[in-house]
């Protein structure tokens, strides 16, 4: 139950951030604690972003942290690739972290990880990582404004073949997939995020429910949300 909760609350933070050109956000009122920070759970999404169709996809890393506590009081979260011998180390540093409150759980998450340019072996030496999400084991350490501070390990995996695959061929490698639609107007803000309905074969019938809309995405979740697909924008012709 825990899980699939934690699955719902990811889907509603990328329904605001994660496929949306704008951030948007509304203010909440938590109850203090005092308590050492928990991470409850650690949850690493790879978002394939494709711009246009038959072009190959932007890869970034998200990662969610389930925690206990008041969200607002987050500090700083880092994220840490657990290098192994011959592999370069990599980490990112989120000073100011997003955060999101569901009725039973707190995150806190940033999107948009990428790799550098240029890294840095263990001696000093500067190298480029090949893959732009490496796979492999992690460190989450989360740190609140109170001065505690925990860490929690987790695994980034994929299939290799996403990041060379056009927007045709990823639903064949992705396998089963949950599928939304996002809508959008005119200044890129978000309309809508949600399962299609049942007649919006025709741009018509779309426009009749958001006459605001004139693009809109495709967006597959696998099981887990372990990867998020934006399949290519295209333009709701009102006169369709």
């Amino acid at each position: 139950m825990a899980r699939r909760l934690f699955a719902a609350g990811i889907r509603s933070v990328f329904r605001i951030i994660g496929v949306a050109s704008v951030v948007a956000s509304s203010p909440v009122i938590f109850s203090c604690s005092d308590a050492e920070p928990e991470i409850a759970e650690v949850q690493p999404s790879l978002v394939l972003d494709y711009a246009s169709a038959g072009a190959l996809p932007s890869a970034s890393l998200s990662v969610f942290l389930r925690i206990s506590g008041n969200p607002r009081r987050a500090s700083s979260f880092s994220v840490r690739r657990i290098a192994g011998e011959g592999e370069i180390p990599l980490e990112w540093f989120v000073g100011e972290p997003d955060s999101y409150l569901t009725d039973k759980d707190s995150f806190v998450f940033k999107r948009n990880l990428r790799v550098p340019p240029v890294s840095f072996r263990s001696d000093g030496t500067p190298a480029r990582i090949p893959e732009p999400v490496p796979r492999g084991k992690y460190e989450a350490t989360y740190a609140d404004d109170a001065g505690g501070e925990v860490s929690r390990p987790f695994t980034v995996s994929y299939d290799e073949r996403l990041l060379s695959a056009t927007d045709s061929d990823v639903r064949g490698i992705l396998g089963k997939t949950t599928e939304y639609v996002a809508l959008y107007a005119e200044d890129r803000s978000l309309v809508f995020f949600g399962k299609a309905k049942g007649d919006w074969t025709s741009a018509r019938n779309i426009t009749r429910d958001y006459k605001q809309a004139v693009s809109m995405r495709t967006v597959l979740f696998t099981a887990g949300n372990k990867v998020v697909c934006l399949l290519p924008p295209s333009a709701v012709d009102k006169e369709g």
